[in-house]
Parts: C-alpha cells; sequence; structure tokens
C-alpha cells in the first residue's frame, strides 16, 4: 500500500496538486492538519480515501486533533503535533504512539521534513508543500506499507 503524507498545506490548491502529481499512485492519503479542510481537495484530486487531523491554525468542526488509523496490518498515530511540543522534541510525541500500540507517528506542524526514530517509534514529519521553512524545498512523504512494515521516504518538488 502506498500512502501520502501531507502537512500545513494551508490552502495552497496548486502545491496540493504538485504533491499529488510528485507522489505518483496513491491508494491512501493522511493529512497532518493547517489546514485540514485542504484534505477534500486532495481526496477529490487522488479518488482515493483520505484521513485528516485538525492543527493549530484548524476551525473547522468535524476533525479532530489525533487519530489512529490502521493501514496494511500497521497502526499510525496521526497528529498535527503542536500539542506535544514537536518544536522542541519528539519524545512526548513517541511515547503517546508507543501508548496507543502504534508502528509510526505522523506529525507536522514545524513545515520542515524528518524521518527519524525514538526508540522503537518511527516518527515521519512531511514537512510542507506551500510554506517549507529554513531553505528546504516543498516536500511530503510517501509511505510504503506491506505487512505491517512501514517504510517512508520523503518526496520534495
Amino acid at each position: 500500500m502506498r500512502v501520502l503524507v501531507m502537512s500545513d498545506s494551508h490552502g495552497g490548491l496548486s502545491e496540493i496538486r504538485l504533491a499529488a502529481r510528485a507522489a505518483g499512485e496513491i491508494d491512501c492519503a493522511l493529512h497532518l492538519g493547517d489546514f485540514a479542510g485542504d484534505a477534500r481537495a486532495l481526496a477529490s484530486l487522488l479518488k482515493a480515501p483520505v484521513h485528516a487531523v485538525r492543527g493549530n491554525c484548524d476551525a473547522s468542526p468535524g476533525y479532530e486533533t489525533e487519530k489512529v488509523v490502521t493501514l496494511a496490518g500497521a497502526r499510525i498515530f496521526m497528529t498535527h503535533g503542536h500539542l506535544y511540543g514537536v518544536k522542541s522534541g519528539v519524545w512526548a510525541l513517541a511515547e503517546r504512539a508507543e501508548a496507543l500500540g502504534c508502528a509510526a507517528a505522523l506529525y507536522g506542524h514545524t513545515h520542515v521534513s524528518s524521518v527519524a526514530a525514538q526508540g522503537p517509534m518511527l516518527l515521519v514529519n512531511p514537512g510542507s508543500p506551500s510554506r517549507p521553512v529554513l531553505g528546504r524545498k516543498r516536500s511530503v512523504a510517501v509511505l510504503e506499507i506491506e505487512n505491517g512494515d512501514v517504510r517512508p521516504r520523503i518526496i520534495t518538488f
């Protein structure tokens, strides 16, 4: 299963289109907030299921601040990250995902892409397709998931 992970799109519809094109064939997408409503645009572009959570810039009702989804046998924790202080570190995020029995924690908020491990927990931040910071390129992540094994890759464009 190929999963597109996006965060911090901030209403950049042209960037969402570029990101979807750069990601290639996708079975499902996950939007990590800021603006969670962009998940609707993503769903119409991809013609695939999209799960979304609310970020610190979202006022849209109907989105939770965190969510666990099971994809191809892997439990994935989704959150924007602001409630876990990810700009200062990812320890609290990793601890929450581990407590929920997840294989990976996905977060945004920093606008900086990264793939890392905190103990046994895989941590993935897709960066931002519309407002990257620190001289980074626009980015999203793609997860290849098979039999519960999660392999992440950052896609820049």
